[in-house]
């Protein structure tokens, strides 16, 4: 249940090494398959950026606010290892697939949630994207620059993004393993 770049990123890297990843989009769908369009072959609705983020995965379009289509993904979760999301704190809280109710529903689960500005403190429902919270909030947009008097350096696209989803790569790599000795999910936040 992830959208854009970062979480995405991290579920093509889950199919790159063979996991079954099934991204759930809304009817709307994911907001980044309109980037980039103009690099599309002929006839196709979405660019690369969006496959690039996406490439490997099953699809399926659910209605979040359809309480039968919660019901369906509650059913997927049945059966998955993993959950990844990048959906704010509060919109999981309201939709009941926050890291409290379902670890109860599906112990052995791993929550992976993956958030810019972290599950806790005063931005936590704020949405973030690379520019802002891995380029200006860390400094580092400000350090790539050639001297003190140069305007801050352009900054590649995605790359924050692409580091965010290789963390939370590792992040549910580990759970993975100690889920096997243990028999017991966890969460992991990136």
């Amino acid at each position: 249940l992830a959208t854009v770049v970062a979480a995405p990123s991290c579920g093509a890297l889950l199919c790159d090494f063979g996991a079954n990843v099934v991204k759930v989009e809304s009817p709307k769908g994911d907001p980044w398959r309109k980037e980039a369009v103009v690099l599309a072959p002929k006839g196709e609705t979405f660019g690369n950026l969006f496959e690039n983020s996406n490439r490997g995965k099953m699809s399926v379009v659910l209605n979040l606010k359809e309480e039968k289509d919660v019901s369906l993904l509650l059913e997927m979760l049945r059966s998955a290892d993993v959950f990844l999301t990048n959906v704010r704190t509060r919109a999981l809280n309201k939709l009941g697939l926050n890291w409290e109710r379902l670890r109860h529903k599906f112990p052995r689960l791993i929550y992976a949630h993956l958030t810019a500005w972290g599950r806790t403190g005063p931005k936590r429902d704020e949405a973030g994207y690379d520019a802002g919270a891995f380029w200006a909030a860390t400094g580092i947009q400000d350090i790539t620059r050639a001297s003190d008097e140069a305007p801050p350096s352009r900054y590649p696209g995605g790359i924050g993004d692409h580091t965010t989803g290789l963390a939370m790569l590792a992040g549910i790599s580990m759970p993975l393993f100690s889920r096997e000795r243990t028999g017991k999910g966890q969460l992991v936040d990136a």
